[in-house]
């Protein structure tokens, strides 16, 4: 499928100006450094662009809700269809604040995009003004035009003078900003916050969970309350959805008996833990056997408790291990189930979750690129997080002349960090490693499959670790491969309880012992 190029409606466009400028204080900043009120071509956002403008001079910092009363003052001023669209507008805009937050805007995003648009508005305002001038006569004046608009491209330049004192100060303002969400727990410990502009991705062999946990990033983001779209080259649309309401209630299939892992310490199963507040005085398998060993089958011991009393306490000699519980399902996983916790999480966290479902092995980044800008078009979303199962399987596109598969490969992955940046958001995707990994305990980065040119593109980069023991238990072990901004350990495992069945792929998780880590 071909690019479809589009022209940037201005309605649209000044719409997401007007409404970064109110609701974050570095936008607005930024933006009164660049815009001038002949920008804009719609009549209520040259009203509200000098409302913003003339509050920024005097407090420094973006309206936010004072927009409201700013407007109650001056409607008396305004014609009545001003009036009437400025308060539609502040009326969706108030609805916005109550689900997303004041700062929750993609900022670099958004400033590409005003900087683009004023260079294209300041571009025509030129041309009409040397048009004009030429067709009376005025030689002189359409070139004083062309040099005051040197001075006006310069405001709208997307260059940085690193040495200049506003642009450190503007480096160090910036905060957080630019810092997303993390894992939860120690997995988001191991990990840290994850930044726009990365690509992140996630490693096992094949059938090792990796859809499982780019939907876990997913619903991670989505919780904290940013905008997520999922692009699935490979599953179907139902049943890509299917896993998500299956993450989102915890229910299995059908109503059944279900094992689901809780933490327990090795210590305790070993029966060697000497601890007199242990709660449990049984063990469930030998001494030194470490935690790549099945338990016992779908049963309970008699008489035996997981233990976790020393768990996070200093100096304590708590191992990690996984025991379970049997859960009951009694409820059918259906409409009706999904449709309650639905309503619950687009009250909490927002309306901010998009899919889209492509024919296997046939979509592009050319048809992605298209389907985020419809997607930006006919609903204002802009996701903070873009998720894609998975790259590898996608069409290189037109363009790519003789590449080998190698190179098609790589050339895919560059398209995917440059969409993360080209967009200023989060791209996760899974990667599938080589055969060899399958009976590995651990991956490593030799285990990339197909090119080693892939990790050069990456920021971060997990490995899935799983021996067959492990499965049957219901643990994954996680850990980092590539990290391109932090110093990382390759050994170092965070054990994570899982229950698939039920659409849990993270229960619980906890640092694994070093000496586990070294076998």
């Amino acid at each position: 499928m071909a690019v479809i190029k589009r022209n940037i409606v201005a309605g649209d466009i000044e719409k997401r100006i007007i409404t970064g400028a109110i609701v974050n204080d570095r936008f607005c900043s930024q933006l009164c450094r660049m815009a001038q009120k002949q920008y804009f071509q719609i009549d209520y956002a040259k009203i509200v662009y000098l409302w913003i403008q003339a509050y920024h001079r005097k407090f420094k910092k973006s309206p936010g809700k004072e927009i409201q009363n700013i407007f109650s003052v001056e409607q008396e001023k305004m014609k009545e269809v001003d009036a009437e669209l400025v308060k539609i507008f502040l009326s969706n805009l108030s609805n916005e604040y109550s689900l997303e937050g004041i700062k929750r805007i993609n900022y670099e995003y958004l400033v590409d995009q005003t900087r683009d648009y004023f260079r294209e508005r300041s571009l025509v305002l030129l041309s009409e003004k040397i048009q004009g001038n030429v067709s009376l006569g005025r030689v002189n004046d359409a070139e004083n035009e062309v040099r005051k608009f040197n001075r006006i491209a310069k405001s709208i330049s997307a260059w940085s003078n690193p040495l200049d004192q506003a642009v450190i100060s503007s480096v160090f303002d910036e905060g957080d900003e630019n810092q997303l969400f993390a894992m939860p727990g120690v997995l988001g410990d191991m990990g840290g916050k994850f930044e726009r502009d990365w690509l992140v991705a996630f490693m096992g062999p094949m059938k090792r969970g990796k859809s499982w946990w780019l939907q876990e990033l997913a619903i991670s983001a989505l919780t904290a309350g940013l905008r997520v779209a999922i692009f699935s080259f490979e599953m179907n649309r139902v049943t890509m959805l299917k896993r998500i309401y299956k993450r989102m209630v915890a229910l299995a299939n059908k109503p059944d008996n279900y094992r689901y892992s809780v933490m327990d310490c090795e210590k305790n199963q070993d029966n060697t833990c000497k601890e007199e507040k242990r709660v449990c005085s049984i063990g469930v398998k030998l001494p030194d056997r470490g935690t790549d060993v099945k338990l016992p089958e779908f049963r309970i011991v008699k008489g035996y408790i997981p233990c976790t009393v020393c768990r996070g306490e200093e100096g304590s000699e708590y191992e990690p291990a996984a025991w379970f519980d049997v859960v009951k399902q009694t409820k059918n996983f259906d409409a009706k189930a999904v449709v309650k916790k639905a309503k619950d999480i687009k009250l909490l966290y927002g309306n901010n979750l998009r899919v889209m479902a492509y024919p296997a092995f046939s979509a592009s980044f050319d048809d992605v690129e298209n389907d985020l800008e419809d997607l930006e078009a006919q609903e204002g979303f802009v996701p903070d997080v873009i998720c894609f199962d998975y790259f590898d399987i996608s069409n290189p596109g037109q363009g790519i002349g003789n590449y080998s598969g190698r190179e098609k490969a790589d050339y895919v992955w560059m398209r995917g960090k440059g969409l993360a940046s080209k967009r200023h958001c989060l791209v996760a995707t899974v990667l599938q490693s080589n055969r060899k990994s399958i009976s590995k305990k651990s991956l490593e980065q030799e285990d990339t499959a197909e090119d080693i040119r892939k990790l050069a593109h990456v920021d971060m980069l997990f490995g899935l670790n799983q021996t067959p023991a492990d499965k049957e238990n219901g643990i994954m072990r996680i850990s980092i491969i590539v990290h391109r901004h932090e110093e990382f350990g390759f050994r170092r495992e965070v054990m994570v309880l899982q229950s698939l069945a039920l659409g849990q792929p993270y229960l619980d998780a906890e640092w694994m012992k070093k000496e586990d880590q070294k076998k």
